[in-house]
């Protein structure tokens, strides 16, 4: 139990550290902690106390709270496009594009089957 806490902190860690585009040597230098330590937490191998999990959000310019990706209430429509831009504004360019595409395709297609719908019904 306590393994897989560590382990899903870790892969949490790894993940935001490699959406920031940072090696585990960079996150080290940034957080003041040794590349090892950074490697063996993502592993899962070593327990972390919350000051270390404060500097290794620090490095990764983000809040702790984001490391335990705390759930937001989603049927809240302005939370979560606050959090959706949150999301693009830290996204490498291809990402924004490829959202901002995949946005306007859905909202074209949306379009067409409530249009499709009205000519039904006429």
């Amino acid at each position: 139990m306590v393994a897989d806490i560590r382990k899903q902190i870790g892969d949490r860690i790894r993940d935001l550290r490699k959406k920031k585009g940072l090696s585990q040597e960079e996150l080290g230098w940034k957080a003041k902690l040794h590349y090892t330590y950074i490697g063996g937490i993502e592993r899962g191998e070593k327990n972390v106390s919350i000051i270390t999990l404060s500097k290794i959000a620090k490095g990764l310019g983000i809040s702790v709270n984001e490391i335990f990706n705390i759930p937001m209430d989603i049927k809240d429509p302005d939370k979560l496009r606050a959090s959706l831009v949150k999301e693009i504004n830290q996204s490498d360019p291809e990402i924004v594009r490829l959202v901002f595409n995949l946005t306007r395709e859905l909202n074209r297609l949306k379009f067409q089957v409530t249009s499709g719908k009205e000519r039904e019904r006429k």
